[in-house]
Protein backbone atom coordinates (compact mmCIF):
# COMPACT_ATOMS: atom_id res chain seq x y z
CA UNK A 1 0.00 0.00 0.00
CA UNK A 2 1.28 3.86 -1.14
CA UNK A 3 0.30 5.34 2.00
CA UNK A 4 1.45 4.06 5.13
CA UNK A 5 -1.08 2.72 7.79
CA UNK A 6 -1.64 3.46 11.69
CA UNK A 7 -0.41 -0.51 12.02
CA UNK A 8 2.66 0.15 9.73
CA UNK A 9 3.41 3.15 11.81
CA UNK A 10 3.38 1.26 15.13
CA UNK A 11 5.73 -1.67 13.37
CA UNK A 12 7.96 0.90 12.68
CA UNK A 13 8.06 2.89 16.01
CA UNK A 14 6.78 5.86 14.83
CA UNK A 15 3.46 5.90 16.97
CA UNK A 16 3.33 4.31 20.35
CA UNK A 17 1.84 1.05 21.47
CA UNK A 18 2.61 -1.37 23.89
CA UNK A 19 4.72 -4.26 22.89
CA UNK A 20 3.56 -7.48 23.89
CA UNK A 21 5.36 -9.79 21.48
CA UNK A 22 7.17 -9.84 17.69
CA UNK A 23 8.04 -12.89 15.37
CA UNK A 24 9.89 -12.12 11.91
CA UNK A 25 6.41 -11.50 10.21
CA UNK A 26 4.57 -10.57 12.72
CA UNK A 27 4.25 -7.88 15.58
CA UNK A 28 1.46 -8.10 18.70
CA UNK A 29 0.35 -4.92 20.56
CA UNK A 30 -2.23 -4.06 23.44
CA UNK A 31 -5.47 -2.37 21.68
CA UNK A 32 -5.99 1.17 21.80
CA UNK A 33 -9.32 0.50 23.07
CA UNK A 34 -9.89 -3.09 24.81
CA UNK A 35 -12.42 -5.06 24.87
CA UNK A 36 -11.06 -6.63 27.97
CA UNK A 37 -8.04 -6.86 29.56
CA UNK A 38 -5.23 -7.83 27.82
CA UNK A 39 -6.62 -7.32 23.92
CA UNK A 40 -4.30 -7.47 21.62
CA UNK A 41 -3.73 -7.29 18.27
CA UNK A 42 -1.37 -9.80 16.62
CA UNK A 43 -0.96 -8.38 12.99
CA UNK A 44 1.61 -9.30 9.84
CA UNK A 45 4.15 -6.73 9.37
CA UNK A 46 3.38 -7.16 5.36
CA UNK A 47 0.66 -4.51 4.93
CA UNK A 48 -1.97 -6.56 2.95
CA UNK A 49 -5.62 -5.67 2.84
CA UNK A 50 -6.67 -9.23 2.93
CA UNK A 51 -5.58 -12.44 4.99
CA UNK A 52 -5.58 -14.14 1.94
CA UNK A 53 -3.02 -11.95 0.48
CA UNK A 54 -0.28 -13.00 2.48
CA UNK A 55 2.56 -16.05 1.51
CA UNK A 56 1.14 -18.71 3.17
CA UNK A 57 4.39 -18.98 5.01
CA UNK A 58 4.01 -15.26 6.48
CA UNK A 59 -0.06 -16.75 7.46
CA UNK A 60 1.61 -19.62 9.21
CA UNK A 61 3.50 -17.44 11.27
CA UNK A 62 1.17 -14.97 11.71
CA UNK A 63 -1.07 -17.45 13.48
CA UNK A 64 2.18 -19.09 15.60
CA UNK A 65 2.40 -15.42 16.69
CA UNK A 66 -1.33 -15.63 17.89
CA UNK A 67 -0.33 -18.91 19.54
CA UNK A 68 2.76 -17.20 21.27
CA UNK A 69 0.97 -14.24 22.24
CA UNK A 70 -1.78 -16.35 23.78
CA UNK A 71 1.55 -18.32 26.09
CA UNK A 72 2.28 -15.06 27.08
CA UNK A 73 -1.16 -13.89 28.28
CA UNK A 74 -2.24 -16.81 29.60
CA UNK A 75 1.29 -16.53 32.15
CA UNK A 76 -0.25 -12.87 33.03
CA UNK A 77 -3.65 -13.77 33.00
CA UNK A 78 -4.22 -16.92 34.30
CA UNK A 79 -6.19 -17.87 32.15
CA UNK A 80 -6.42 -20.17 29.24
CA UNK A 81 -9.38 -19.72 27.30
CA UNK A 82 -9.26 -16.90 24.68
CA UNK A 83 -11.24 -15.37 22.10
CA UNK A 84 -9.35 -15.12 18.37
CA UNK A 85 -11.12 -13.15 15.91
CA UNK A 86 -10.30 -11.53 12.50
CA UNK A 87 -12.02 -9.07 10.93
CA UNK A 88 -10.88 -9.26 7.29
CA UNK A 89 -12.85 -6.41 5.49
CA UNK A 90 -14.66 -3.52 6.22
CA UNK A 91 -17.55 -5.46 6.50
CA UNK A 92 -16.58 -7.56 8.62
CA UNK A 93 -15.54 -5.04 10.99
CA UNK A 94 -11.86 -4.61 9.65
CA UNK A 95 -11.00 -0.50 11.00
CA UNK A 96 -7.51 -0.53 9.79
CA UNK A 97 -7.22 -1.74 6.34
CA UNK A 98 -3.71 -3.34 7.06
Amino acid sequence: MAVPTLFDLIIRGDVPAHFVAEGDSWYAFLDIYPRSAGHTLVVPKQSVRRIAELDIEVRNALFTGVSDVQNRLSQAFGTEDFTVCIHDGALAGQEVPH
